[in-house]
């Protein structure tokens, strides 16, 4: 994958973590929040976050 498209890989995953955000937000607004969903996306926002780590390394190579 070239550089345009590791960028445009690591600009997907910064959305999806806004949208996990948002999800949270959303999630903890309610009057009984489900934990369950909310530690969910906050693993999966952690493997987003390490996937844009690795992206960027692999793009400054």
């Amino acid at each position: 994958m070239g550089k345009r498209g590791l960028k445009k890989r690591a600009e997907g995953l910064r959305l999806q973590i806004l949208n996990h955000e948002n999800k949270i937000r959303n999630e903890r607004a309610k009057q009984i929040p489900d934990e369950g969903k909310i530690h969910h996306w906050e693993a999966e926002i952690k493997a987003f976050k390490n996937s844009i780590a690795r992206v960027l390394r692999r793009i400054e190579e």
